[in-house]
């Protein structure tokens, strides 16, 4: 019989932010988004700036903020160890938004002095933290 459910855990260095069975997962690839289903084939890949999502067995669902690190998926189980996560409840809108604001203000200075790629990948990530962000 085949297996119906996958053993997803997200972890940084210092939390595990998500542990449990789930009947699917999204997360951000390096090169764009992965679903994982049971029954994928192994992989290992670099992990982008996004929001993984965690369909649990009772159909709820888990956002979490990710920047970088690695997915493993082997058999049923599958390992998220990211550099950067935050839960969608754990993320601070306020803080995104000036953080979202600071970018675009650098990107579009005309300042020859700006890091056009940090600059967009500061904006990536204030805009995908927002995406998840409660908002009141």
């Amino acid at each position: 019989m085949a297996e119906t459910t996958l053993f997803v855990e997200v972890l940084t260095p210092d939390k595990t932010h998500f542990s449990g069975f789930v009947k699917a997962v999204y997360f951000p690839g390096e090169n764009g988004y992965l679903g994982i289903l049971p029954g994928h084939a192994p992989l290992l890949t670099r992990l982008g700036v996004g929001t993984i999502t965690c369909i649990e067995e009772d159909g709820d669902v888990v956002h979490i903020f990710c920047s970088g690190g690695f997915a493993e998926v082997m058999g049923r189980d599958v390992s998220i160890l990211a550099n950067v996560a935050e839960r969608e409840g754990e993320i601070d809108a306020e803080r995104a938004e000036k953080a979202r604001q600071r970018a675009e203000k650098r990107l579009f200075s005309g300042s020859t002095e700006v890091d056009y790629a940090r600059a967009m990948s500061a904006l990536q990530r204030a805009m995908e933290r927002l995406r998840i962000a409660p908002h009141p």
